[in-house]
């Protein structure tokens, strides 16, 4: 079996460039080639990881600031709507403190609170029925506990 060979090269002068010698010995000229192409490609390898390098900086850098104005924003809402809700609470309370402070409101609480009446009226207090004996034994544990449940 006949290996394939690839075509010969269309420029004679290359093909002569990469072999000089009976043995098929390589010139210094493809040598020095070869080691240029490598180092065009190490330097492009170079600046391209340093490229790399700085669009991560740089996007470090800008992240940072970009969260913390996302925080910022997160804490005004936070705090737009404690003011909201303080503002409410107290709207509430002068609102509480307008129905508390009119005449007719002092003299409900003052008769609710303090058994206040007006010149002429009759006061009197409701006492709670008594209470039912609990049917406790007189042994030592339990002398007086009725009499005390009573009065209390």
């Amino acid at each position: 079996m006949a290996r394939d060979r690839r075509p010969a090269p269309k420029d004679s002068r290359r093909a002569l460039s990469r072999v000089d010698g009976p043995r098929g010995v390589r010139d210094g000229k493809s040598v020095e080639q070869a080691r240029e192409r490598r180092q065009r490609t190490v330097k492009r390898l170079g600046i391209g990881a340093a490229v790399l390098l700085l669009v991560a900086c740089v996007g470090l850098v800008v992240s940072s600031p970009w969260r913390s104005g996302q925080d910022q924003r997160a804490e005004e809402s936070r705090a737009v709507a404690e003011r909201d809700d303080v503002r409410a609470e107290l709207t509430a309370t002068k609102r509480k403190v307008a129905e508390a402070t009119t005449d007719v409101a002092i003299e409900r609480r003052a008769r609710e609170e303090l058994g206040w009446v007006m010149p002429g009226e009759e006061a009197f207090a409701v006492v709670p029925a008594p209470v039912d004996p609990a049917g406790l034994p007189d042994a030592w544990p339990f002398t007086g506990v009725e009499q005390a449940i009573a009065a209390g």
